[in-house]
């Protein structure tokens, strides 16, 4: 089995940010349509630097993502996920049924370079927000948080409705990967 985060970022670990506080954001040209609007919300309250990751963005976007902050281009590795065919059929006929449909295998592709994303960081304390997010206020009180890593766990309608599908094991807890700090 490959080492996957030195294969992509081989200074992850010894690569030392030099750039204090800032947000990371990423997406692909499905979702580049949103870049203006989640800019406008988070710019109108916050002034921290941001880096935008390119999943696979258009030329246009990847122009408008280096004026607007640090353009980061992603590589990953071409068999980095699992492809449907790859994958125990009963496990296909439930991720299907209750993940999005038959859009899940193009969206995992996307879900799954975020990892890589965060890695990528060029800030010491970091604060992903997802392209969807609307940001409402000013965030400088998160850079406050003296923890590693701040995750939020999925509200309780939502935690309860994985166990009883198998997707969460007694004990486990579902969180919400839209805004990570650390």
């Amino acid at each position: 089995m490959s080492n996957l985060p030195n294969e992509i970022c081989p200074d992850w670990k010894e690569n030392k940010p030099k750039i204090l506080n800032g947000v990371i954001v990423g997406c692909d040209e499905k979702q580049e349509w949103m870049l203006p609007w989640w800019w406008l919300n988070f710019s109108s309250n916050n002034s921290f630097p941001v880096a935008f990751v390119d999943f696979g963005l258009s030329e246009n976007a990847k122009a408008w993502c280096a004026a607007h902050g640090t353009l980061i281009s992603l590589q990953t590795p071409t068999h980095f996920v699992a492809e449907r065919n790859e994958v125990d059929p009963s496990l296909v006929a439930l991720w299907e049924l209750l993940i999005h449909g038959k859009q899940l295998w193009n969206l995992r592709k996307s879900w799954f370079k975020k990892l890589l994303a965060l890695m990528q960081t060029p800030f010491q304390n970091t604060l992903w927000i997802d392209v969807d997010y609307q940001t409402t206020g000013a965030l400088d009180e998160i850079f406050t948080i003296s923890a590693d890593m701040a995750l939020s766990r999925e509200q309780t309608v939502i935690q309860e409705s994985l166990k009883p599908i198998g997707l969460t094991l007694p004990g486990e807890a579902s969180f919400n990967s839209g805004m990570v700090f650390y």
